[in-house]
Formats: C-alpha cells, structure tokens, sequence
C-alpha cells in the first residue's frame, strides 16, 4: 500500500511539472508572446534632448525574430519621431522590417532570427517636440535576447524526468537470490 501511495504522489508531482513547463514553453514560442517588446515614448527633455522611454532601462532586451514596436504615448510632449542605425552598429533588423525612417507616431522592426545573442543596436531616435519643428536627437542603445528556452524550464523538465524514472522505480524490487548450500 505504502509503494502505491508514493507512486500516485510522484505522478502527481510530474503532472503538475510538465502542466507548468507546458504552460512556460507554449508562452515562449507564441508569436505575439511577451518576447515581443513595445518601447513607449513618454517624454522628451528640451534641457538635453533626452527621451523618457519606457521600459526604462539601457540597452532594452529585444528577442529574436520577434517585433519591436515603437509608440508615442498619448500623454507626451512629442509629436513624431524617425529612427536611424549608427553606422558603427551593427544591423539586428530583419531585411524589410525595419524602423521607421521617416517621421511618425509610432513604428516596428522585426529583429532577425540569426542574429547573435548579446549583439547591440546603437541607434538614433530624430524627434520633434509638439508644436515645434526643430528635429532632437537620443541615443538609446537595444541588447539582443534569446527567445529560447529560459533557466526554468530546462529544470522543470529535468525534474519531471527523474521524478517519472523515480516512480516507476519504487515498485521495481531487486530479487535476492537465495545463498547456495
């Protein structure tokens, strides 16, 4: 009774193990999954020409082969905006799907599928104040991301795995072979 009991126990535990890596591995591989990255324009700083960007970190993670979006936010002070490649940067968008070089309210790239983990994207963002037309320039900075699979959901299938091997091992009994006389 004490065997059948720990073995519904650990198929339990593996159940639930693979429902969450399931769960994990199906969130990273849908195209509009959150791998997806939207960086919004909150506001520009006259003073220095600096953008307020949000998420607000530098460089901002992008993933591979997924899209970057660019997006005024309603509430800025800027009107539109263009972005342009530093040349000394090296190219992560995908042919056709990149920035836009012209100016608008909002824009999208897609980062190329075999571009380097680790590669950055110096680049330019030209922006007007509303009810201007001088052109600013910011310099943010985009850091290229794996999409694969994350840390956690290499340990819980490697979890899963032992605790499937560990629950059909607990009816398997070794024989004894009884002493010769």
């Amino acid at each position: 009774m004490k065997k059948i009991v720990w073995f519904i126990l650990l198929q339990l535990i593996c159940i639930c193990l693979l429902a969450g890596g399931l769960l994990l591995y199906h969130n990273s591989i849908i195209p509009q999954a959150s791998y997806d990255r939207t960086i919004k324009i909150m506001n520009g700083n006259l003073k220095d020409n600096t953008l307020q960007l949000q998420p607000n970190v530098d460089p901002i993670e992008v993933c591979k082969a997924k899209k970057v979006t660019w997006r005024i936010d309603s509430s800025s002070n800027v009107e539109s905006f263009r972005i342009e490649k530093k040349s000394t940067s090296k190219e992560i968008f995908a042919t056709n799907h990149n920035p836009p070089s012209h100016h608008t309210r909002s824009g999208e790239g897609t980062v190329g599928p075999s571009i380097a983990t680790g590669t950055e994207y110096s680049y330019t963002i030209f922006w007007i104040k509303k009810m201007e037309t001088t052109e600013r320039k910011f310099d943010p900075k985009l850091a290229v991301i794996s999409s694969s699979f994350a840390p956690m959901e290499w340990i819980i299938y490697i979890v899963y795995a032992i605790l499937a091997l560990l629950s059909f091992s607990v009816f398997r009994t070794a024989k004894k072979i009884a002493p010769v006389q």
